[in-house]
């Protein structure tokens, strides 16, 4: 709930905020808080990590994606002539919907991998242990994609859309 509530509220911000300064800005600053709440995760993520903690850097982590989604989605329909606006749209939205898809099957991969390796290497381990070190192990995943989703970024036309 809390990260709707970031979403809810950021989103009329950032995209005022787009109108003024384009794309490019927000993509960097996104990138960078996913990677630092990322980083935070997979650093300090153990199995007493209080839940402030998580509900903490997963709002973090939305605000970042909050600023990389819709400035990103906006310009690139303004990139198109206002014919292809509807195809673009549908494609951003299948785009987005597929490679949510693979990237979650990619991170349970991790997740499921790291736990059983951890697990089978610390069979005195207990299942909160195991947990967080599959955890810890996806949120490498994570900041491998915000590193790669940053440096895109700087390669984002630095002038704001008119």
């Amino acid at each position: 709930m809390p990260v709707n509530a970031v979403n809810l509220v950021l989103s009329p911000i950032v995209g005022s905020l787009f109108d003024r300064f384009g794309a490019r800005y927000f993509g960097i600053i996104g990138y960078l808080l996913m990677f630092i709440a990322a980083l935070t995760f997979a650093l300090t993520i153990t199995a007493h990590t209080h839940v402030w903690l998580i509900i903490l850097l997963f709002m973090v982590l939305f605000f970042g994606i909050t600023m990389v989604m819709m400035p990103a989605q906006t310009n690139e329909l303004n990139q198109l002539p206002h014919d292809l606006y509807a195809d673009g749209s549908a494609t951003i939205t299948t785009l987005i919907q597929v490679g949510g898809s693979a990237g979650t099957a990619i991170a349970i991969t991790i997740y499921t991998t790291a736990m059983k390796s951890f697990g089978a290497a610390h069979p005195s381990a207990s299942q909160e242990v195991v947990l967080a070190h599959g955890v810890q192990f996806t949120f490498i995943f994570i900041i491998i994609l915000t590193v790669i989703g940053w440096l895109l970024s700087l390669f984002v036309s630095k002038s704001p859309q008119t």
